[in-house]
């Protein structure tokens, strides 16, 4: 996991927003909500890994890669199937933000994001409001609003230190977080 320095020169490299999905593709966790989202802010702002099992339902994973050239998004959206751990970790050290939309009853991606300084976006649904607190160590979306997602993935392109900041109380939370012992 990287300590505080890494995630502060991570937030604060120029470039595109380094955006991550992860988990099972599947059209409950909300990427094509997402997809839709990105579309709107301009490109170049931001890039997206997908990373989780492309096989539980091809048929939303077809939809998605139409809805990604119908919207123009070839050359911001990169699809992976599931990884090793080792892989897994490096795509968390690469990005900044994890976007999982989806509602979870307790979603443990948003902790082990954290745990990388990676700052979480969650739905509004579900209970990961009891994990993130909103605008301070992550966000929760309204994902029947319009523009939410797109708006906020601008103002962290746009204000590092805020990534940072946020990056930061991520990290922090994690490790206050309760273990098993």
């Amino acid at each position: 996991m990287p300590d505080e320095k890494a995630v502060a020169a991570r937030c604060h490299e120029p470039g595109p927003l380094r955006l991550l999905f992860l988990g099972n593709v599947i059209r409950r966790k909300g990427l094509h909500w997402a997809l839709q989202e990105l579309s709107c802010v301009p490109d170049g702002i931001w890039r997206l890994d997908v990373v989780g099992s492309l096989a539980v339902d091809p048929a939303y994973v077809a939809d998605l890669r139409r809805q990604v050239k119908r919207l123009g998004l070839e050359s911001n959206v990169r699809f992976y199937n599931a990884l090793s751990t080792a892989d897994l970790c490096e795509r968390f050290l690469q990005n900044h933000v994890l976007v999982v939309p989806s509602y979870e009853g307790y979603g443990i991606i948003y902790l082990e994001a954290m745990s990388f300084g990676v700052v979480p976006v969650a739905s509004t649904a579900g209970a990961a409001g009891e994990i993130i607190t909103d605008e301070l160590d992550g966000f929760l979306v309204n994902t029947a609003a319009s523009g939410e997602l797109a708006g906020l993935v601008q103002r962290l392109y746009q204000d590092r230190d805020m990534l940072n900041r946020l990056g930061l109380a991520a990290r922090r939370r994690f490790e206050a977080q309760p273990t098993w012992e």
